[in-house]
């Protein structure tokens, strides 16, 4: 991997001023129905910023609003890929949500203090894994922007042992709801706590008896196109939550048994 490696997540977004040498390359995969979404610009003081983000519903583009309202200033570039395959409903809706939004940004006039003065979508190409379709990063060394795809263990995309995944799966089920959440930030034990008891009231523990085809057929909102690593992901997070010793003292909102699904 390049150095300063930071992957994102589903559900993750990570902004990062051009001159931090900690990050010097944003990266993120995995996306079928979801939509990754690269935005570089300036903040009020003329200082550049790059944010990438890993968008699976309404909510998460709604609460990246915020965040970009918050940091950008004027004229941005962007950059979207994702929202595959077309048929999917999930899909559909994510690239007619995000092109509404857009609508809103492409233009001085807008009441947000950044505007989209250049946008490059790839949605609804139906490109996979496979062909490379799915992955989107920047080199903020030479701002080379592209969809080079990077063989990434389990531990490199998560190395907080599955909390990745039961936050992507969960987060919408917690109080307060957590739609999004910055990739450079550690889980603080009260929303473990909490994911881990939405994960244990939607019987999450019980996929360990499920083959890979069937925890893509029940977990996958994309089963016909899910990534490979996807059943890996899911047993890691189920280790993770029959192995969780902290007391879960705030319940989830999922019913004992209700299924939920994970948009990539």
């Amino acid at each position: 991997m390049p150095n300063g490696f930071q992957y994102v997540a589903q559900d993750e977004y990570c902004i990062v001023r051009d001159d931090d040498e900690a990050v010097r390359f944003l990266y993120s995969d995995g996306a079928t129905s979801c939509i990754l979404l690269l935005v570089c610009g300036a903040d009020e003081r003329g200082v550049a910023h790059t944010l990438l983000a890993h968008l699976s519903r309404p909510a998460t583009l709604a609460a990246l609003s915020l965040v970009l309202d918050d940091c950008f200033v004027g004229p941005v570039r962007l950059w979207a890929h994702g929202a595959n395959p077309a048929w999917a409903p999930c899909a559909r809706r994510n690239a007619y949500l995000l092109g509404r939004w857009l609508e809103s940004r492409t233009g001085e006039s807008g009441r947000a203090p950044w505007y989209a003065a250049d946008a490059r979508l790839a949605l609804g190409r139906e490109r996979t894994v496979v062909h490379g379709g799915d992955a989107l990063g920047i080199d903020l060394e030479s701002r080379e922007v592209g969809g080079r795809w990077f063989a990434l263990t389990q531990e490199e995309r998560d190395p907080s042992g599955g909390l990745r995944t039961l936050f992507a799966l969960f987060s919408g089920s917690v109080m307060p709801s957590m739609p999004l959440w910055d990739a450079r930030r550690q889980f603080p034990m009260g929303l473990q706590r909490r994911l881990v008891a939405a994960a244990r009231a939607a019987d999450f523990g019980a996929l360990a008896h499920l083959d890979d085809d069937a925890l893509v057929q029940r977990y996958s909102s994309t089963p016909e196109w899910e990534v490979p690593w996807f059943s890996l992901a899911l047993r890691s997070a189920a280790e993770l939550v029959r192995g969780f010793d902290e007391p879960a003292d705030v319940a989830g909102g999922h019913r004992r048994g209700e299924r939920v699904r994970i948009a990539r």
